[in-house]
């Protein structure tokens, strides 16, 4: 580009040069992208379908649904309480 500084005959030339390029390169590469599906489609042995349905992802209820985690104490205290009805140990007062 240095070469052409702004003289329009140049860079016309320039342009033009470059967009044969890229047209024979085109040419030659053909199209990539419907050999690559129809490579990986033989590969699997199956086609790609031509339209997928996606559905909605099902309603979901998440309050409440579970047991509360209880803590160290609560737990020394139901066990305690367990082992006072089979009458093992006698109850503390907290």
């Amino acid at each position: 580009m240095e070469v052409a500084e702004r003289d329009t005959e140049i860079l016309t030339l320039i342009l033009n040069g470059i967009s044969n390029v890229k047209r024979q390169v085109m040419e030659l590469k053909g199209s990539t992208s419907e050999s690559k599906i129809q490579e990986l489609e033989s590969f699997i042995n199956s086609s790609a379908p031509e339209q997928v349905e996606i559905h909605p992802p099902k309603q979901s209820n998440t309050k409440g649904g579970g047991k509360r985690i209880q803590g160290g104490k609560e737990e020394v205290i139901e066990k305690e309480s367990l082992s006072c009805l089979w009458g093992r140990r006698k109850s503390r007062s907290l």
